[in-house]
């Protein structure tokens, strides 16, 4: 029993000791025959990351968007990773860890067409199976999933012009079960997604009730087989983005407004069971501020992600964090240093850790691991000043429209062809020992790493930029190979970035001239 109780210990230990650490890597190809640009994540735990993504190209390769997904480990690590490089749109949306531990990948697919599509994986990265409704001129969203089910989301243009929303049925095992469009007469119907709460299905979107002008936030309850419930509008607010159901049975939702005086921004939206309005949260910038996504961690947090247009015409990603009672907390931004950033996705499966999923200016995909602080990595490196309201108007208005018919159509099977010869290279590093309250022991949080490990790919190419924060401010610096040769003296500019020149491939270390410091290493 001793050994055994020693044992756990043992195990607990290593795995808190591991969890102080936060971290952020950046992934992508050093040759640039393919960005990498993330669509959404899913976690299973802490331990898991789930990526769905899409290439763009350089001029060298002229991708519009193909396929891509990978996989990676608690420590940033890249189990698998799959692509098609196919002559043919392919576009991720969604990803979603399954109930008999496969993965689950939306897409858009066609080669003339769009059609929503699904592929299902398992956790070593082999292709179980892909299932397309192809052709219809179809845009996906995301999935919803139960035990049982894999429901797909998004929306068709019918032949007036107008779009439809669309919600498909699967059976885990790729059986389609119905597809149904939701339209109403006169205006648009887009379906972004949906969640599960009390025995029904829920859909959200864009939508219009009969005898109001202007598009609005609709949410669709309906029973498992797609039959209307209830209809939810909620005026001045042209689109509800992303919604989840919180711990506490509320929901949380990411809203768009377009009407003056909202026009551009974003809210966040605490809604009881009901549906009706709970608790209302505007942020306003200086300039333009998008809300990609939303989660909630099991102890009750949510957290909202965006990015904002500075005024220097960069971009900087930021979080926004609350109770599921509604109550505001903070606010970060997370921008890599002197280079823009943006938020596309978060998750949070524990009280933890967050991750949180992104792109820098250069379509370089960045992934954060925080603890539930949002204290990882180049974390407030900017400091974002958002205006908050909480007194903006809504109306909930609750009116039988839709249109809902069955969809005749049968399932097709485009090939979806893999390709794992993409080179997905970590191409920088941030670790940063960090205090998780309640779930690190007090006695570990004494250790420490590395502050930062960036690597760079082709460094021959003359004019090569390497960014250190600690060295803005026009400083001298020294970079010295492993055996303390000196190979380039020179001096920063303001923000820190040096010029590597012609530095042949190796590893190397940067030294502060004045402080002696050297605490960056290289890898190039």
């Amino acid at each position: 029993m001793k050994r055994l109780v020693f044992i756990l210990f043992c195990l607990y230990a290593s795995a808190a000791a591991d969890a102080q650490y936060t971290w952020l890597r950046c992934y992508g190809d050093p040759n640039c025959t393919s960005d990498i640009l993330p669509c959404a994540a899913a976690c299973s735990g802490n331990t898991r990351l789930a990526v769905a993504a899409r290439l763009t190209s350089c001029a060298s390769s002229p991708l519009i968007g193909t396929f891509a997904c990978h996989y990676l480990d608690h420590n940033g690590q890249v189990l698998w990773k799959k692509v098609s490089y196919e002559n043919r749109t392919e576009i991720t949306t969604d990803i979603a860890f399954l109930s008999d531990n496969n993965i689950a990948v939306e897409y858009m697919q066609g080669e003339t067409e769009l059609g929503i599509s699904w592929a299902k994986f398992d956790t070593l990265g082999n292709l179980l199976f892909n299932k397309n409704l192809a052709g219809k001129n179809m845009v996906s969203a995301r999935m919803i999933c139960n035990d049982n089910a894999v429901y797909l989301t998004g929306y068709l243009w019918n032949p007036a012009g107008k779009a439809t929303g669309v919600l498909a049925k699967y059976l885990l095992d790729g059986t389609l079960l119905f597809v149904k469009y939701y339209e109403t007469t006169g205006a648009n119907v887009y379906f972004k997604g949906g969640f599960i709460l009390n025995g029904s299905l829920f859909l959200y979107g864009t939508g219009r009730p009969a005898g109001y002008s202007g598009s609005m936030g609709m949410i669709v309850k309906t029973d498992f087989d797609g039959n209307v419930l209830e209809e939810h509008y909620y005026q001045y607010y042209d689109c509800i983005e992303y919604a989840e159901v919180l711990p506490n049975k509320r929901i949380a939702a990411i809203m768009q407004s377009n009407d003056y005086p909202a026009s551009g921004q974003n809210f966040v939206y605490f809604f009881e069971q009901d549906l009706s309005p709970a608790a209302l949260f505007r942020f306003y910038y200086v300039d333009a501020n998008r809300h990609f996504t939303l989660t909630h961690s099991a102890d009750g947090r949510v957290y909202a992600g965006g990015y904002v247009h500075s005024p220097s015409g960069e971009e900087d990603s930021y979080i926004h964090c609350f109770t599921d009672a509604g109550q505001y907390l903070w606010t970060r931004s997370n921008r890599f240093p002197t280079e823009s950033d943006r938020c596309i996705d978060l998750c949070s499966a524990d009280e933890c850790h967050l991750w949180g999923v992104g792109w820098r200016a250069n379509t370089i995909e960045t992934v954060q691991r925080m603890d539930p602080d949002a204290v990882a990595g180049t974390v407030d490196t900017v400091a974002l000043s958002f205006v908050i309201d909480t007194n903006y108007q809504m109306v909930h208005i609750q009116q039988a429209t839709l249109v809902t018919a069955q969809y005749n159509l049968s399932d097709t099977v485009v090939p979806l062809i893999l390709d794992t010869s993409l080179t997905l290279d970590v191409l920088c590093v941030f670790e940063a020992p960090v205090n998780y309250p309640g779930c690190v022991p007090t006695a570990l949080h004494t250790q420490s790493k590395n502050a930062l490990n960036c690597l760079y790919p082709n460094p021959s190419v003359s004019g090569q930029i390497l960014t250190v924060p600690s060295l803005s401010g026009c400083r001298s610096y020294i970079i010295y190979d492993l055996q303390g040769r000196i190979i380039l003296e020179g001096v920063s500019d303001e923000r820190g970035n040096v010029r590597l020149m012609n530095i042949m491939p190796g590893s190397y270390w940067i030294k502060d001239k004045l402080s002696g410091e050297s605490n960056y290493f290289i890898r190039l």
